[in-house]
């Protein structure tokens, strides 16, 4: 929107009136008598020219920063950073992609390998970004669901995964969101290494069996090492490198 105001016709300085013609008759002349001055206009009124003004002030707004999310928070918006609509259900979650050509369907909740109804604790990074969040998940054979919030106590988000669909729902991530890439993640992590191989297509999932309480995970796509996950009692590890982030999840994993 443009303001407008309104300048008066400019008038002609004395240091102006010394330096151009019509000054220098105005002081040849004299003063003007009083019969000589102007009269002012039949309504009482000042003659007025309205201008718009070139200046128009723009709308700024700080972005208002989430409780920096963490691990899962993080991965909702990597594939992608308020409020959104609650995403609706749908029969089956759609693929994701581990890389730009091989995309994985995540699998149904029957093939968790060991269920768990547990508090996380979740700290990532993306580049010089760092993130924090908890969240309560239980998983098991017939669902799995995960609550969300921040260092506050203030909700971020519910998820929900079973038989009949996925469903996120939450005021705080944006509409771009894509919640089965949390699913996704969550899947290579804690689901049973030969469905996910199965289910893989052309990745190839390895698997380290635990030495000295680690339990190592990496997916390849040909030579190149895309996920690495490393898992103890206590801690998940995961790495993605080809996307460029990481978290943690501290719990008492079963």
């Amino acid at each position: 929107w443009l303001l407008f105001f309104c300048a008066r016709k400019k008038k002609v300085t004395r240091r102006e009136a010394k330096t151009c013609p019509e000054g220098e008759k105005a002081r040849a002349a004299g003063p003007k008598k009083h019969s000589q001055l102007k009269k002012p206009r039949p309504n009482g009124r000042k003659k007025y020219s309205c201008i718009a003004s070139p200046r128009v002030k723009s709308l700024s707004m700080d972005n208002p920063s989430l409780l920096h999310p963490s691990p899962w928070l993080l991965l909702l918006l990597l594939p992608s950073w308020l409020g959104c609509p609650a995403h609706s259900p749908q029969n089956g979650p759609p693929a994701v992609y581990f890389s730009n050509q091989a995309s994985f369907s995540p699998l149904p909740p029957q093939y968790i390998e060991k269920p768990m109804d547990m508090l996380q604790r979740i700290s990532g990074s993306h580049g010089d970004k760092h993130f924090h969040m908890s969240a309560w998940v239980k998983a098991n054979n017939e669902e799995m669901v995960m609550e969300f919030w921040g260092d506050m106590g203030n909700s971020l988000g519910t998820f929900h995964y079973n038989h009949q669909g996925l469903h996120f729902s939450s005021s705080a991530f944006p509409q771009h969101f894509r919640p089965e890439y949390v699913l996704a993640d969550f899947q290579l992590c804690f689901y049973s290494p030969m469905a996910l191989r199965n289910a893989l297509g052309k990745l190839t999932l390895y698997t380290q069996q635990p030495t000295s309480g680690v339990e190592i995970r990496r997916l390849y796509e040909g030579e190149t090492c895309l996920v690495e996950i490393e898992k103890t009692p206590h801690r998940v590890h995961y790495k993605n490198h080809l996307r460029g982030y990481a978290y943690s999840i501290e719990g008492d994993f079963p």
